[in-house]
């Protein structure tokens, strides 16, 4: 499913101009070409190279570093620092500090700094409902699903969001329904808009756009120009065999609201495989999953503050009031299956939940056992070729 080119025109006539893409043999991106390139989306990249972790040493020929995490620390023209939960903490270029960032328990950015301005962030589960800088305040209208957002406060009012299947900001609006920004992107999300007069982050698959030009992803930080988030999946393997790799280069299809793992939108099964439980809308599962962690990180957060440098049990041995109402049990190879009533879990389980049951450090509170537990619906399986079931 890897995007190797695209065409621009109309029917019946000659095409605009088009954009290609090249991959080596693991699927990584390692060349951008057109007559686009030069234009709007990105030039053409050549003189990459990659190690053995999946870590791009070079692009366009100048060399990258990274720390023993496999946290970028060096791009040729920038330095990143990041704090002992690998989070970005702040970025530097010429020895001057041009962002800062800081972060809650449960690992959400609470506030940044860019060119000398402070934002600081209100949310509501993982969605941002208000930003403040200063003594301007920008509150946020969302819906319940993860960056689902209807209105925001910008310069000279309230705008409203359009977007596209895969969440990215297409439009603007003011209140009069006029289109007052445009966005639009290449299918990495290198970014390009219509003007500078609209003050919107939130931009590609509707993650927030930092002045430095990274994507903030929730877990990690993506970069477009690369197609490549800088540091490793928080989930390692379950997400994949390159642990840097954005969507597994299906971008056109996916996204990815978390940094941990690319999804698709939820859909139904065709009625040509109603049989072995696949008659079923997985967004329900989503949602009971997303107040099974919000349950979760109410629960845990005392425990947390009592247990400070103390060690959480590998056996996830039961705690008065430790686990939310959804699980039922203390075992959770059969608590977060019975939970949500999601088949064909068995696979998923070890994968996404192994690293869970390991975690020992309580100290800085309950972000590991967030941030862990984050991707485990994402690797549900595929149904066996033989199950007779298309369920997605």
């Amino acid at each position: 499913n890897q995007v190797t080119g695209l065409a621009w025109g109309k029917a019946g006539q000659a095409a605009l101009g088009s954009l290609g893409y090249a991959y080596d043999s693991l699927g990584q991106l390692v060349a951008q070409t057109g007559s686009y390139a030069p234009k709007a989306l990105p030039p053409a990249s050549t003189n990459n190279a990659f190690d053995d972790n999946n870590r791009q040493t070079q692009a366009n020929g100048v060399a990258m570093s990274y720390d023993d995490n496999g946290n970028l620390l060096n791009d040729g023209s920038r330095s990143y620092v990041w704090d002992d939960r690998d989070r970005l903490s702040q970025i530097t270029q010429g020895g001057t500090v041009i962002a800062s960032y800081s972060y809650d328990a449960l690992g959400r950015r609470t506030a940044k700094t860019e060119g000398g301005a402070t934002t600081q962030y209100l949310y509501d589960g993982r969605n941002t409902v208000q930003e403040t800088q200063g003594t301007t305040i920008n509150p946020i209208l969302t819906g319940l699903g993860i960056d689902q957002r209807y209105a925001r406060n910008d310069t000279g009012g309230r705008t409203y969001f359009l977007t596209d299947l895969l969440g990215s900001t297409r439009v603007l609006t003011d209140t009069t329904g006029k289109a007052v920004q445009r966005y639009d992107y290449d299918p990495y999300g290198t970014t390009t808009q219509s003007s500078t007069a609209y003050t919107n982050p939130y931009q590609y698959t509707g993650r927030e756009r930092d002045q430095s030009g990274l994507y903030y992803y929730r877990a990690r930080y993506y970069k477009p120009e690369l197609a490549r988030f800088i540091s490793e999946d928080p989930l390692q393997l379950a997400a994949g065999v390159n642990s840097y790799s954005y969507v597994n280069a299906s971008p056109v299809a996916s996204n990815d609201p978390t940094g941990m793992m690319g999804t698709t939108p939820f859909t139904k099964p065709s009625s040509s495989s109603q049989s072995a439980g696949c008659s079923r809308d997985w967004s329900k599962y989503w949602d009971d999953y997303i107040d099974f962690v919000n349950e979760y990180a109410i629960d845990v957060g005392p425990y947390a503050a009592a247990m400070v440098g103390g060690v959480m049990p590998k056996t996830w041995a039961p705690v008065t009031g430790f686990r939310g109402p959804l699980l039922g049990s203390s075992n959770p190879l059969t608590s977060i299956p019975r939970g949500f009533g999601v088949p064909g879990m068995n696979g998923a389980i070890p994968r996404a939940v192994s690293a869970f049951i390991g975690i020992s450090t309580i100290g800085i509170g309950m972000y590991d056992a967030t941030i862990e537990l984050e991707g485990f619906l994402y690797a549900i399986p595929s149904p066996g070729s033989g199950s007779g079931c298309s369920c997605h």
